[in-house]
């Protein structure tokens, strides 16, 4: 009777032919996916009617750093940091009115892009 684990067993220097077909095709979705990423949105090849923001006009924001650029032809020793760099703000939540003013507040004035808007006059049943 033979062993039960020779079915099993990987083949000496290599992956057991299921592992490596399934290998294979977890491959192929993934080259589809950047393919299909790379035909949706492709890189911009002219900056011709691109927007363009002069490091000058950058909001002042602690999510934002722009580096010191000195044009000096010889190595100063200087690390190779990046020139400009953004994180992702922190979004904090709009902190709540008090009470007897937030029935006076039209809705949507917890969206950043709203205003805020109150109501000329309320109507009370008693």
């Amino acid at each position: 009777m033979g062993d039960p684990t020779e079915a099993t067993e990987t083949p000496p220097g290599g992956e057991a032919p299921h592992v490596a077909e399934q290998r294979q095709r977890i491959q192929q979705v993934f080259r589809y996916l950047k393919e299909l990423h790379n035909h949706r949105s492709p890189p911009a090849r002219n900056l011709r009617g691109q927007t363009t923001i002069r490091f000058r006009d950058l909001p002042d924001h602690p999510s934002i750093q722009v580096s010191e650029w000195h044009d000096d032809d010889e190595d100063s020793g200087a690390d190779n940091a990046p020139l400009l760099t953004v994180r992702r703000p922190e979004v904090k939540r709009v902190p709540s009115p008090p009470e007897a003013l937030l029935e006076w507040l039209e809705a949507g004035w917890r969206e950043p892009q709203n205003a805020a808007t109150v109501s000329e006059s309320i109507t009370r049943i008693l």
